[in-house]
This record gives C-alpha cells, structure tokens and sequence, in this order.
C-alpha cells in the first residue's frame, strides 16, 4: 500500500511538473508574441534617429564645404575684378596720351600746311624745306592717329574684361553669402515614416477571424 501511494504521488508530481513547464512555455511564449514587435519597433526607431542624425550631419557639412568654396571664389573674383579695373584704367590712360600726341600732331601739320603754301611753284618745290617737314608731320599724324586707334579698341576690350569680371564678383558674393547664411541655420530634422509593428492582440484576431 505505501509503495503504491508513493508511486501514485511521483506519477502526480511528474504531472504537475509537466503541466507547470507547460504553463511556463505558453507564458513565455505569449510575453516573446507580445512584447518582440514593441522591441523590434524601438530598434527600428533607433537605427532611424541614426541614420537621420547622420544625414543631417553630412548635409550640413556638405553646406559648410560649398559656403567655404563659394566664399573662396568670391574673394578671388574681387582680386580678378580689381585687376581688371587696374588694366582698363591703364588702357584709358594710354587712349588719352594717345589721343593728345595726335592732336599735337595734327596741329603742327596744318601748321606746316600754311607753310608750305608759300613754297616756290617750280620743279625745286619738292626740296622745299617746308614741304619736307609738311610730308614729315603728316606721316607722324597718320602714325599716330593708327596708335590712338589701337589704344582705343584696347581700352574696349579692357572695359567689357572689367564689367565681366564686376557681374561675376557681385554674383558669386551674392551666392556666398547665401550658402553662409544656410550653413548657419540649424538642421531640419528628416521626417521618416516608420510602420507600426503588429501586435499580439492584432495577430491572435487575425488568426481568430473567419
């Protein structure tokens, strides 16, 4: 009798052992079913943050870089625009000397055209003194008024260099000062979606549903 009752109590308490490693696994099942798309979700989330936290960066250094560059080039188109200037201002310089030279030039001419109207008629005219030196000055007048024509085209081409190089300046301070002004805001956070996760409850309706 007491060794069938103690056999009767193991076979009992195998039992309940069984049904309670049961039980266990159907909790710990249902607690992984319930709380893993919460854990998963926050991960996910994390990973996000992450990634936009680095995007944000990389922009924000990318702005940085071209306020840099911008800026740079900027300061070299003022020291382009200056020497520009500088030549156009010489080319004009040169213009004026050379419009004077020719003016001296042609004045002694006509000068020496009044003079020469006096020279004799006969065949020794050509040897004339007055007329040698009239043949003298125009050819310097006629050197002189090609050099003013030179200096003068120069001086066009060292203006439209010079305005060239003023619009590029002024366009790219403008687009300096642009990229500096965004490179200076703060960030914009990246809105991204993330899907919600399943839970328990939703995937026991769906498995319950007809």
């Amino acid at each position: 009798m007491l060794e069938t009752a103690q056999q009767s109590l193991l076979i009992g308490a195998r039992n309940a052992l069984g049904v309670w490693v049961v039980l266990v696994s159907l909790a710990v099942f249902g607690f992984a079913l319930m709380y893993a798309p919460t854990w998963r979700e926050r991960m996910l989330r994390a990973r996000v943050r992450a990634g936009a936290a680095k995007l944000r960066r990389e922009r924000h250094e990318a702005q940085l870089r071209c306020a840099q560059e911008l800026t740079t080039a900027a300061a070299n188109a003022t020291m382009t625009a200056q020497r520009r200037r500088a030549a156009w201002e010489a080319a004009h310089t040169a213009v004026e000397s050379a419009w004077r030279a020719f003016e001296e030039a042609d004045a002694a001419a006509h000068r020496a055209a009044a003079a020469a109207a006096f020279a004799p008629a006969d065949g020794d005219r050509d040897q004339d003194p007055s007329v040698v030196e009239l043949r003298r000055l125009l050819a310097t007048r006629e050197h002189l008024l090609s050099a003013y024509l030179n200096a003068s085209a120069a001086e066009r081409l060292a203006w439209r260099d010079a305005d060239i190089a003023v619009a590029a300046k002024t366009s790219l301070a403008t687009e300096a000062l642009t990229a500096a002004q965004l490179a200076e805001q703060p960030s914009q956070p990246v809105p991204v979606r993330i899907p919600r996760q399943r839970t328990a409850t939703s995937i026991l309706s769906g498995l319950s549903a007809p």
